[in-house]
């Protein structure tokens, strides 16, 4: 039981290191994606010194920041069912014999291919 509730504190942990994250740092605004990684990685480290976010879940916030469509224009995420998995392309060459955008469409290609585009939850 203990375990469980450590594990879903871990959990609370990272989804409010994200939220604050995207609050600070909107992906729809973000000018680059090189700076809006910048921008998450210091609100996670903050988080982190804070003590609100252990410092051992830091790269999973990263995770899906890292692989996201954010400061990215003109791209998004696309299931390719040949391998299950989810990759970022432009929106252009994403529909394809073996590619469909992700449904429901998400900013994050950490995340794996259900089915034929429909991506899971990304991160």
């Amino acid at each position: 039981m203990k375990r469980v509730m450590i594990a879903v504190s871990l959990l609370v942990s990272v989804g409010t290191a994200r939220a604050d994250a995207e609050q600070q740092c909107p992906c729809e605004s973000a000018s680059g994606h090189r700076s809006y990684v910048q921008c998450v990685a210091r609100v996670a480290k903050m988080a982190a010194k804070g003590g609100s976010l252990p410092k051992t879940c830091r790269a999973d916030v990263m995770k899906c920041v890292k692989q996201s469509t954010c400061g990215r224009p003109g791209t998004v995420v696309c299931c390719e069912s040949r391998r299950n998995r989810c990759l970022i392309v432009s929106a252009a060459t994403c529909p394809s014999g073996t590619r469909e955008s992700c449904a429901p469409v998400t900013a994050c290609a950490a995340t794996s291919c259900r089915f034929a585009g429909v991506c899971a939850a990304g991160g």
